[in-house]
């Protein structure tokens, strides 16, 4: 299985552990519609988290989400630059996207998201080998 199908059937995944070490992002998930425990290692030095410390499924069910950068952002001179328009600029801050803005666009490609009813963890990745799987079971 590759990453674009372990994104696609990710929905009502659920976050059981993650940490940050020496420039790795590690995530242990449930993926509910595989019924297998998966994780993900990904390669990043700019990231968000917004987690509850509360462990209940409810709070920490999500998807996956990898975004090419240049699809959603706005670039000056090979630059992600912010949004001129206020509710757009919103947007992008909600999205995590700010996280981009001063970056070079062929250096930092993609943002790999966990998502609920918020962002729950955003990182800014290189490409996608930058991101390794395996499953738990």
């Amino acid at each position: 299985m590759k990453l674009k199908d372990i994104i696609k059937t990710s929905g009502d995944s659920y976050l059981e552990k993650y940490e940050y070490s020496k420039g790795v992002v590690t995530l242990q998930l449930e993926l509910d519609e595989l019924d297998r425990k998966i994780l993900i290692s990904i390669k990043s030095s700019l990231m968000a988290f917004n987690v509850p410390e509360i462990s209940e499924r409810a709070y920490r069910t999500c998807f996956l989400e990898l975004i090419e950068l240049s699809d959603v952002l706005r670039s000056n001179n090979g630059i992600y630059i912010a949004s001129e328009e206020f509710g757009q600029f919103m947007r992008e801050k909600r999205e995590n996207l700010n996280l981009a803005y001063g970056l070079r666009e062929k250096e930092n490609r993609f943002i790999f998201s966990l998502s609920g009813s918020e962002k729950l963890i955003s990182l800014i990745i290189r490409n996608e080998e930058d991101i390794s799987f395996q499953y738990i079971d």
